[in-house]
Formats: structure tokens, C-alpha cells, sequence
């Protein structure tokens, strides 16, 4: 005996059945808990200008890489050339140049330069003192 459902009563229907894992357990998109191993792909990008060869590698990898062009005027790349994960490819490319590469939370990758040490410059100070020079060099009696 079959019962008709109302059209709110089936559209629930529907809405409680799609919520709910397939049939054997498995699952339509991984858990956030489980590690997913990095994938590792061929990359051929040419020794060159170094924003050239980011380019290049973002093309390959599919990535967005975000970068200041002023940044990486006259730095030049290695290029990389072998099987490697997007992040080791992005660290050979870089590989001498002083940038690094910084993973953010949408997926995407920014290069930077490290920070410069702060460096100051004191003015010369002029130690002088009060004792008499008979008295250098002896060590205060209490």
C-alpha cells in the first residue's frame, strides 16, 4: 500500500534524503581531519627572468601566485625541471633568490622578500671620568 505525500511533505523528503551519505559509507568530500598527500606533478619551466619563470610555473600548476614585478626586477631563476609538488617546485624556482613563497588561506600563493634587519647608526659617545688618575685602576673600599 503506497501513501501520497503532500508537495511540502516530499520536497522534506528529498531534502532529508540528500543529506545523507551514500549507501556504503562513502563520502563526497574528504573529512577536514584527514591529511590529503600533496600531489606531485611534472614541471619544465626555463631558466630566465625570474618573474618569467613564476609565471610559468603558476600556468603548469594551475595556481593563482600573487607578486610585485618591482620586487624581481633584475633576480633571475634556475627554473625547475622534474617531478615535484607545486610547493617544492615554487621553492626550487625561487631557490637563491632571497624571496619566499607564503601560502594563503584561499588556495593561493604570495612570493615576498624577508624583511630587512633594522640597522642604526649611534652617534659617537664620549666616556669621561671623575676619579683622579692616581686612583685608576683600584677598586672602591666600603
Amino acid at each position: 500500500m503506497f501513501h501520497t505525500l503532500s508537495a511540502p511533505r516530499r520536497a522534506l523528503l528529498c531534502l532529508v534524503l540528500a543529506s545523507l551519505p551514500l549507501a556504503g559509507g562513502a563520502q563526497t568530500r574528504p573529512d577536514h581531519d584527514q591529511e590529503v598527500a600533496p600531489v606531485r606533478a611534472p614541471f619544465q619551466v626555463a631558466p630566465g627572468p625570474m618573474a618569467t619563470a613564476l609565471n610559468q610555473l603558476a600556468r603548469a600548476a594551475g595556481i593563482t601566485l600573487t607578486f610585485d614585478p618591482a620586487r624581481l626586477e633584475g633576480l633571475r631563476s634556475d627554473g625547475v625541471d622534474g617531478i615535484h609538488t607545486t610547493d617544492e617546485a615554487l621553492r626550487r624556482v625561487l631557490a637563491g633568490s632571497g624571496l619566499q613563497v607564503v601560502r594563503s588561506d584561499n588556495g593561493g600563493y604570495l612570493i615576498t622578500a624577508p624583511a630587512a634587519p633594522i640597522a642604526a647608526t649611534l652617534a659617537p659617545v664620549t666616556v669621561s671620568t671623575t676619579r683622579a688618575p692616581s686612583e685608576l685602576g683600584r677598586t672602591p673600599q666600603k
